[in-house]
């Protein structure tokens, strides 16, 4: 007769060491691959909102100059009846928006 009882139907240590020491790695490795993607997104994220910042500054950057461009001829009185530069082939307005920005 042995010493110990079987008892059918419930775990024992013995039974689950088995399944724990398999699915520590493989939980460890789930959380370092999250823990990975997320440093990726947060980098990337990081990499796109700079960039973004930069082109929104260019654009910034180039409406400010258009708009230094433009200024000179806002103290030029309007002709009646004048359309544009378009029309009359005033090239004042093109020329000073082709300037460089200084």
């Amino acid at each position: 007769m042995p010493l110990t009882k079987k008892r059918p139907g419930r775990w024992t240590l013995r039974a689950l060491l088995p399944w724990l020491v398999g699915a520590i790695p493989v939980v460890s490795g789930v959380l370092i691959m999250h823990w990975q993607a997320q440093r990726e997104l947060e980098a990337r994220a990081a990499n796109t909102a700079a960039l973004v910042t930069g082109h929104f500054d260019r654009i910034l950057d180039n409406i400010a100059g258009a708009a230094q461009a433009l200024l000179p001829l806002t103290r030029q009185p309007l002709r009646r009846g004048h359309a544009g530069p378009a029309r009359t082939g005033d090239t004042r307005l093109v020329r000073a928006l082709q300037q460089p920005v200084s």
